[in-house]
């Protein structure tokens, strides 16, 4: 169950799509809204799956866009919205929105077992060496800007 604090001002939330009032999903509506997300016929808003159950989630009124919230947190961002995969419409989206979600996908950071972000490509890289300055901005040198080694 959700903070007492979130339950009390649900009234002021509004859907940042089209402005709608947001109410709580009853229990039954969560429990479809999880089996429609594990068939994929509901999505992210820009057509991703949602891995992620949901345990307590604000929708509009006719259920078009639902919000996930956890640990107390809405979230109240139009890309996260959950929709009928029906209702997903690429065209939407940038050429360039597209080629850097190919790049990320294809490419780009995955995020491991222990919830952290790492290359695609350079999985061995500690994992202190990637706060800051990157390896790949090193030309794969794994020196820092001094030319010593990345954590001496």
């Amino acid at each position: 169950m959700e903070s007492a604090a979130l339950v009390h001002c649900v009234g002021i939330l509004r859907c940042p799509i089209t402005g709608q009032v947001l109410s709580i999903l009853s229990p039954a509506e969560i429990a479809e809204c999880n089996r429609r997300q594990a068939s994929d016929a509901l999505v992210y808003r820009n057509g991703t799956p949602a891995p992620i159950a949901v345990t307590f989630a604000l929708g509009t009124p006719g259920r078009d866009q639902i919000y996930r919230v956890e640990d107390s947190i809405a979230w109240l961002l139009p890309d996260l919205a959950l929709i009928d995969t029906a209702a997903v419409g690429t065209a939407s989206f940038t050429a360039e929105r597209k080629v850097v979600q190919s790049f990320y996908d294809e490419y780009g950071w995955v995020k491991s077992d222990d919830g952290l972000f790492i290359s695609r490509d350079t999985p061995n890289v500690p994992r202190h060496a990637v706060s800051g300055t990157f390896l790949h901005d090193k030309g794969g040198s794994g020196h820092d800007d001094s030319g010593a080694p990345w954590g001496a």
